[in-house]
C-alpha cells in the first residue's frame, strides 16, 4: 500500500468517540461482530507493511504482538478472524526477517530473542497443534455458514462452541511457521516436531480433499482454498527438510502406526497429479511446489539407506510422474510465469531422479531397489509390437521423452539469452535418459540429434574464437559459450556410452578432431578440460577406430575436420604418420604438467581421465609408439618410494593405482611386454618394488584394501610379462622377479595372488628348459608342496581352489621330471 494512503487512513478521526490516528482502529479488533474484527486485522496487516504505519501502530511493541497471538490462539474465535490475525503476525515476522538481512534495527520491532521468549511464554506450538487438530477440509467463506458449522459440531455439547480450522487458516498458520522457522532455525523445527505439527500437516495432504462437487453435481471443481493450503503446506515441509533432514524419514515412514501403508505422504502427493478436472490449471502453482519438495526428498540425503528409501518410494509412482510430464506438461501451450516455473521444477526433479538412478547402474544396492531399477529400465524401453512382431521403439516412454526433450533442447540452446537454469536441467535429463534408455538413443540418432550437437559445437567454438579477437579480454569463468560446449560434449558422452555404433559414427564425424580444435580453450578452463578428457575416455573405450584416431589427429587436421569431417575413415588415416602434434601427444603433455602441481585437487581429476585414455589406447601400436617417445614412463620410474613409505598412513595411493592400471593394460600386448624389458631397465624394478611388504604401513581397513589392490595390479603385470617368450631369459635371471613370484605362494596370501603366481611359474616353465633348473635353485618345489597341502585340507573346495590344486599338481610334476 502507498505510504500516502496509509497516512490518510491513520489520520481518519472518530468524531463520536473523539479518537484519531490509530486509536480508532485498535478498539475495532475487539468488536462484537466477527466481520468487523476480521476487517480490522486486515487493515492492520496492510498498514504494517509500511514503515510509517508500523511506527504509528507499535507505540507499545509487545502489546501489539500479544493481541495478534491472543486472537490467533483463541479457540473460540471465528476462523476468518484468526486467519486475518495470522496474516497480521506474518507481516510482523517478515519485518523482523528483512531487518535482519539488512542489518538494521527499528525501535518499534522486537528482537528474535524477545520473540522466542514470547512464544515460550504463551505456549505457542502446543496451542497451534491443538488448533490444527480441528481442521475442516471444506471452503468456508460466509460467516453465517461458519457459525452454523460450529453449532453442528457442538450441538450435543454444553460447552462453548470451539471454532473450526479452515483451509485458509491452515495456510496462514503454515506461512507463520515458515517465517518463524527462518528466524529461529532448528529451534523452531524441534518444537514443531515435539508437538507433532508436521505429522498433522502430513495427514491433511489428501488428493480427495481437493475435490468438491458443484451444485449440479455433474462436474468436478477444485477448491481454491484447499489448493492454496496444500501449496503452502508443501512449501513449509520443504523448509523443514532443508533445516532438519530427519524430517524426511518422518515423511517416509509412520513409526506410530506401523500397520499403515508406508510412504503415504509421498504417494498422496504424487497421486494429486492424476486429478482430472475442468479447472485443473488451478493446480499449477501447487504442482510447482510439489516437484520442488520431491526434489528435496532425493537431493538432500547423504545417508545411503535413506536415499534408497526415497528412490523406492518415488519409483513406485514412476509411471504417474512420467505420464504427467509427457502428457500434461510437455503438451501445455501456455507460456506464463506459473507454467514456466512448473516446467522448470518438474524437469529439475526428473533430472535429479534420473541422476540417482544412473548411480545405481554399477553400484551395490539392496535387492528391492535392484528389482525396482530393473523394472524401470524395462519400462523405459518397453513398446508395443506390430502384428508381425516387429518392435516399434517410438512408442516407448524413453523414446517419447527423447523426442520431447530434443525439441526443448532446440528451443533453449538455439536461441540467444535462454534461461541458464533451464538449459542445465534439460541437459541433465538428456544425460540421465541416454544412460538408462536404449530406445532414447535410437530416436536421438534417427532425429539427427548427433549432427545438431556437432553443428552447435562448431558454431559455439567459432563464436568463442571471434570474441577472442575483440579488444576486451574474454572471461571463461561462467561464460555461456564455454558452458554450451561443455554440455554438448557431456550429452555426446552419455549418448555414445555402451553403444559401439554411435562411437564409430562420432569417430567418422571427427569428434576427436573437434575436441582437439578447442584444446587451447580447455587449457584455460579446468572444467572444460575435464569434460573434454572424460568425453574422449568414453569415445576410446572398446572402440579401435577411435583409439587409432587419437594418434593420427593433429592440429592442422583438427581445424579442417572440425568444419567438414564427412570423409571416410580411410581418408582420416591417410594423413602423415603420428607425430608430437597428435591429440594423444597433447594429452600426455597435459598429464605431465599436472605432475608438477600434484597438490591441486583438479590435477588428480585431470590425471584420472588422462590415464583412462592412455589405458584405452595402450592396445594400439600407433598409440604405444607415441607413449614411448613421450618419456612418460620416466616419470613412473622416478617415483619416490621413501616418501610413499613415510606418508603411507595418510595416503590413499590414487596416483599409484592410475599408473598401475595403465601399465597393466600395456602389459597385455606382446610389444608392451617387451617394452618393460628392453626399453627401460628400471621399469621392471619399480613394479617389483610395489610388491615389497615393508613398503606400506596399513592403519585401517580402507588402506588395507588399497594396498591389496596395488599388490594385485603389480603382480598381474609380472604375470603378464612371463607370457612373452622373448622375455623369459631376462626374467628367470632376475632374482628379484623370481623371489617376488615365489613369495606370493605363501599360504597366508589370498587365492587371487596364488593364481597369479602359479600362472607366472607355469608360463616360465612352458617351452623353456632353463627355467626349470633356476626355479629348483630357488627352492620353488618346497613352496608348491606346502601350498598343495594347504588346499588339500579344504573339504568343500570351490572351483577356484580346485583350479589352484590342478595347477600345483602340474607344476610339481614338471619340476620333478
Amino acid at each position: 500500500m502507498n505510504c500516502e494512503i496509509v497516512r490518510t487512513v491513520l489520520c481518519l478521526k472518530d468524531e463520536k468517540n473523539n479518537l484519531n490516528g490509530s486509536s480508532w482502529l485498535i478498539p475495532l479488533i475487539l468488536h462484537r461482530e466477527p466481520q468487523i474484527r476480521s476487517i480490522s486485522f486486515c487493515l492492520l496487516s496492510i498498514i504494517t507493511n509500511v514503515q510509517y504505519g508500523r511506527k504509528k501502530l507499535m507505540t507499545d511493541k509487545t502489546s501489539i504482538w500479544s493481541i495478534g497471538f491472543n486472537v490467533l490462539l483463541n479457540q473460540y474465535e471465528s476462523s476468518t478472524v484468526r486467519t486475518q490475525a495470522c496474516a497480521f503476525l506474518i507481516n510482523l515476522t517478515q519485518c523482523i526477517n528483512s531487518e535482519t538481512e539488512n542489518n538494521s534495527k527499528e525501535s518499534f520491532t522486537i528482537s528474535v530473542a524477545d520473540l522466542k521468549y514470547l512464544l515460550d511464554e504463551i505456549n505457542f506450538y502446543k496451542k497451534i497443534a491443538y488448533i490444527l487438530s480441528s481442521f475442516y477440509p471444506f471452503e468456508t467463506y460466509a460467516f453465517s455458514e461458519l457459525v452454523e458449522q460450529n453449532r453442528q459440531s457442538s450441538k450435543n455439547s454444553q460447552q462453548l462452541e470451539i471454532s473450526i480450522c479452515s483451509p485458509l487458516l491452515v495456510s496462514s498458520i503454515c506461512q507463520l511457521l515458515y517465517n518463524l522457522s527462518i528466524l529461529l532455525g532448528k529451534e523452531s523445527i524441534l518444537m514443531i516436531n515435539k508437538h507433532s505439527i508436521v505429522k498433522l500437516l502430513i495427514s491433511y495432504v489428501k488428493p480427495l480433499h481437493l475435490l468438491t462437487s458443484c451444485q449440479s453435481k455433474k462436474e468436478i471443481h477444485l477448491s481454491n482454498d484447499l489448493i492454496y493450503m496444500l501449496q503452502i503446506i508443501c512449501r513449509f515441509l520443504n523448509l523443514c527438510c532443508q533445516l532438519d533432514q530427519n524430517c524426511i524419514l518422518m515423511f517416509l515412514n509412520d513409526n506410530q502406526h506401523p500397520t499403515n501403508n508406508r510412504f503415504n505422504l509421498v504417494f498422496d502427493l504424487i497421486e494429486c497429479l492424476t486429478i482430472n478436472s475442468v479447472d485443473k490449471f488451478k493446480l499449477k502453482p501447487f504442482f510447482g511446489v510439489l516437484f520442488d519438495l520431491l526434489s528435496t526428498f532425493l537431493n538432500l540425503n547423504d545417508d545411503k539407506s535413506t536415499v534408497e528409501m526415497c528412490l523406492i518410494v518415488v519409483s513406485k509412482c514412476w509411471q504417474i510422474l512420467t505420464g504427467y510430464i509427457l502428457n500434461d506438461l510437455f503438451c501445455d501451450p501456455s507460456a506464463d510465469s506459473i507454467t514456466l516455473n512448473l516446467i522448470e521444477n518438474a524437469l529439475k526433479f526428473y533430472s535429479i531422479y534420473l541422476a540417482k538412478l544412473t548411480q545405481l547402474v554399477n553400484s551395490t544396492s539392496s535387492n528391492n531397489l535392484k528389482i525396482l531399477f530393473d523394472n524401470i529400465l524395462y519400462l523405459f524401453d518397453y513398446s508395443n509390437c506390430k502384428n508381425d512382431g516387429e518392435v516399434e521403439p517410438i512408442n516407448s516412454i524413453g523414446a517419447q521423452l527423447a523426442q520431447k526433450l530434443i525439441k526443448k533442447f532446440d528451443e533453449f540452446f538455439m536461441v540467444e539469452n535462454a534461461p541458464h537454469n533451464t538449459k542445465v536441467i534439460i541437459c541433465n535429463i538428456l544425460k540421465g535418459l541416454f544412460v538408462l534408455s536404449n530406445t532414447a538413443k535410437k530416436i536421438a540418432v534417427e532425429a539427427g540429434f548427433i549432427e545438431t550437437l556437432i553443428e552447435h559445437l562448431k558454431y559455439t567454438h567459432s563464436k568463442l574464437n571471434l570474441k577472442s579477437l575483440s579488444l576486451t579480454k574474454v572471461s571463461l569463468k561462467e561464460n555461456p559459450l564455454v558452458f554450451d560446449i561443455q554440455q554438448c560434449l557431456l550429452i555426446l558422452k552419455y549418448l555414445m556410452s555402451n553403444n559401439q555404433e554411435i562411437k564409430e559414427s562420432l569417430t567418422k564425424i571427427g569428434l576427436h578432431s573437434l575436441i582437439h580444435s578447442i584444446w587451447c580453450w580447455s587449457l584455460q578452463d579446468q572444467n572444460l578440460l575435464k569434460t573434454s578428457l572424460s568425453t574422449l575416455c568414453t569415445l576410446t573405450a572398446n572402440n579401435r577406430p577411435g583409439v587409432n584416431a587419437m594418434s593420427h589427429s593433429s592440429i592442422s587436421a583438427s581445424t579442417s575436420n572440425a568444419n567438414s569431417f564427412n570423409a571416410s575413415s580411410s581418408s582420416l588415416y591417410s594423413q602423415s604418420s603420428f607425430s608430437s602434434l597428435s591429440l594423444l601427444s597433447t594429452i600426455i603433455k597435459s598429464l605431465q604438467k599436472s605432475f608438477i602441481n600434484q597438490q591441486l585437487k583438479s590435477s588428480f581429476i585431470i590425471q584420472k581421465y588422462a590415464f583412462s585414455i592412455l589405458t584405452n589406447c595402450a592396445q594400439s601400436n600407433e598409440c604405444k609408439n607415441l607413449i614411448w617417445k613421450s618419456n612418460l614412463i620416466q616419470d613412473f620410474t622416478q617415483i619416490d618410494f621413501q616418501l610413499i613409505k613415510m606418508n603411507s598412513v595418510k595416503f590413499n595411493f590414487k596416483l599409484e593405482k592410475l599408473w598401475l592400471y595403465f601399465l597393466v593394460s600395456l602389459s597385455f600386448s606382446q610389444d608392451g611386454q617387451q617394452f618393460f624389458i628392453k626399453v627401460d631397465t628400471n621399469l621392471l624394478a619399480v613394479v617389483i618394488k610395489f610388491l615389497d611388504p615393508m613398503l606400506f604401513c596399513q592403519q585401517n581397513d580402507f588402506q588395507q584394501q588399497q594396498i591389496f589392490l596395488i599388490h594385485y595390479l603389480a603382480l598381474l603385470i609380472l604375470r603378464n610379462l612371463s607370457f612373452n617368450q622373448a622375455n623369459k631369459s631376462k626374467l628367470v635371471s632376475n632374482s628379484d622377479y623370481i623371489n617376488t613370484i615365489i613369495q606370493y605362494l605363501n599360504r597366508n596370501k589370498s587365492e587371487k595372488f596364488h593364481l597369479l603366481s602359479l600362472s607366472s611359474l607355469d608360463s616360465l616353465l612352458y617351452d623353456y628348459q632353463k627355467s626349470k633348473v633356476i626355479l629348483k635353485n630357488f627352492n620353488c618345489l618346497k613352496y608348491l608342496v606346502e601350498l598343495h597341502e594347504h588346499y588339500q585340507l579344504e573339504q568343500n573346495r570351490t572351483e577356484t581352489q580346485n583350479k589352484i590344486l590342478h595347477t600345483i599338481n602340474n607344476l610339481i610334476k614338471i619340476l620333478n621330471e
